[in-house]
């Protein structure tokens, strides 16, 4: 009963990091939207628009993926504590 209680709080805990990284991740998105939108607002030309927006593609690219692999890892841990729960 003891692990069972054990291995649950450290399932809760690993979805507690998703939903505070997931929490991160949209707020950092929205602040970089906004602020490439005030960048775009401010170009003259269309060469300075598609810098921005080739940097902002960049940047998007990026962070979903490092956000994935994060989730990726963080599920991976919740697997393992579920294996090692069913195990005894």
């Amino acid at each position: 009963v003891e692990r069972f209680f054990e291995t649950n709080r450290a399932i809760m805990q690993n979805m507690l990091d998703i939903n505070r990284g997931l929490f991160d991740f949209v707020d950092s998105r929205l602040k970089a939207d906004v602020a490439t939108f005030d960048e775009l607002c401010q170009c003259k030309d269309w060469q300075e628009v598609s810098k921005v927006q080739s940097r902002f593609v960049s940047s998007l690219t990026q962070q979903y993926v490092d956000q994935t692999t994060k989730l990726m890892d963080a599920a991976a841990k919740m697997l393992a504590a579920q294996r090692t729960a069913t195990k005894g």
